[in-house]
């Protein structure tokens, strides 16, 4: 039985992720178990941003076309900082979530959005609330 830990659950707040997707993996520890009585070996495995993405929007899989769109699944530039828009510099993170119009919501929410999980976490927020409203500037790319 393989019990795995990548993601301990969908909030990822904790988890500290560099940027780019192949260039920068997050490695996460698994734990193998094999059967009773028997040891336990870690194993590591490489997860991008582009992989948390896609598996903590699994169930709404635009979201994970736009985080594409919006940052190219980035949530720190190449210097280790929060990824900023390239029009809009109050846009942050994987989502490309705007400080200006949502960083004292997200405060009030307990929600950090410049770190991936807290980012993450505001967009699927949004999107409940505005659908993909809040991303349209970039439709033309993530759009059906």
């Amino acid at each position: 039985m393989v019990v795995a830990s990548l993601l301990a659950s969908a909030h990822f707040s904790t988890v500290d992720v560099k940027s780019t997707t192949q260039e920068n993996p997050v490695y996460a520890v698994e734990t193998v178990v094999l059967a009773e009585n028997i040891a336990t070996k870690p194993v590591i495995s490489n997860i991008t941003v582009e992989d948390v993405v896609k598996d903590y929007f699994k169930d709404i899989p635009i979201l994970a076309k736009v985080a594409k769109c919006e940052s190219r699944y980035r949530q720190t530039d190449a210097n280790g900082e929060i990824l900023r828009g390239e029009t809009n510099k109050f846009d942050v993170g994987v989502m490309q979530i705007n400080e200006k119009y949502h960083l004292e919501r997200a405060k009030g929410m307990d929600l950090n959005i410049y770190t991936l999980g807290g980012n993450l976490e505001y967009a699927r927020n949004l999107y409940d609330v505005s659908g993909t409203a809040p991303w349209s500037a970039s439709k033309a790319c993530w759009g059906v």
